[in-house]
């Protein structure tokens, strides 16, 4: 039971480590996208 939860719980970390670095990309292309448009 609890290597099922530990499981589980590596999984979900994973996912959030995957969302978080995809976000951030966005951000950073965002980021460049408005530096091109102010100049």
């Amino acid at each position: 039971m609890n290597a099922i939860c530990y499981k589980k719980n590596m999984i979900i970390a994973i996912k959030n480590d995957v969302y978080y670095e995809k976000n951030l990309f966005y951000t950073v292309n965002f980021s460049a996208f408005l530096v091109n448009f102010a100049y």
